[in-house]
């Protein structure tokens, strides 16, 4: 699955976007395209829905 097309994103790893701490939590398609669902580290109940190729080449998302 996209897990294996993206090995250099992994699950667990943290991201930060203007100081709020993001973590990956699963990888889906959607479209035909990799996505992961992110999560927002101090609040679990808030996550987005992202593109692989968004969170590798901007999204303002730096990684931990």
């Amino acid at each position: 699955m996209a897990r294996d097309t993206q090995s250099d994103i992994q699950p667990g790893q943290w991201f930060k976007q203007s100081g709020i701490a993001w973590e990956v939590v699963d990888f889906t398609s959607a479209n035909g395209f990799p996505h992961v669902q992110i999560m927002k580290v101090d609040d679990p109940t808030e996550r987005k829905l992202i593109s692989v190729s968004t969170l590798r080449d901007g999204y303002d998302l730096a990684p931990q």
